[in-house]
């Protein structure tokens, strides 16, 4: 049963988007169950979140529970070898996690953005890619996208504005973004 302190999410393109000549708006995101953030999105693992086609290879997906926001991107057709995804709560207030063989992040100061950080993210997750030893043997893994949890803490306002940057192809959403300036981002917003 959701509490009072529990936290819808609903989630909105803050500007129009052309997806296939439309403007796509995505709907209330029900409360949810947790996900295993590994890239391999498990049978109704994301049936209770609310999706949206990014173009005809990328599907976005968004749910949350009372700690976290869950979201995901799944590849449809070709892979990606890594992601940056910018995140911001206000025009000063910008982060970017970093997705490929390590996960990394860092912060917007003084108009530029800092050094990366490598592997010592505290209020997020997400799944890297790349090679490992098991038994004694190199395995690889082959992720079928990318998939975060980030604490709901991250900011202190509950409207979170993202764009998203793959890599090994290049994809950028919304493609008339850049770093530096959440404009044009679109916006998730978190309420309680």
């Amino acid at each position: 049963m959701i509490q009072k302190k529990n936290v819808l999410l609903i989630l909105f393109l803050a500007i129009s988007i052309h997806i296939n000549s439309s403007t796509s708006e995505i709907p209330e995101v029900p409360f949810v169950n947790n996900i295993l953030p590994n890239g391999k999105f498990s049978q109704n693992e994301w049936s209770d979140a609310d999706s949206c086609l990014f173009c005809d290879s990328i599907k976005f997906y968004v749910k949350q529970d009372e700690n976290y926001v869950y979201l995901a991107l799944k590849f449809l057709q070709e892979k990606h070898s890594g992601i940056d995804l910018y995140l911001a709560d206000s025009k000063t207030n910008l982060k970017n996690l970093h997705i490929s063989s390590a996960l990394g992040e860092r912060n917007f100061k003084e108009n530029e953005w800092e050094e990366f950080v490598w592997g010592e993210n505290i209020l997020w997750t997400g799944n890297s890619i790349g090679s490992f030893y098991s038994d004694g043997k190199m395995q690889f893994l082959d992720p079928d996208g990318f998939e975060f949890q980030i604490d709901n803490t991250l900011f202190k306002k509950k409207s979170w504005f993202l764009r998203i940057h793959l890599k090994r192809p290049e994809f950028i959403y919304p493609s008339n973004t850049n770093t530096d300036s959440k404009e044009n981002w679109f916006e998730i917003e978190l309420k309680e």
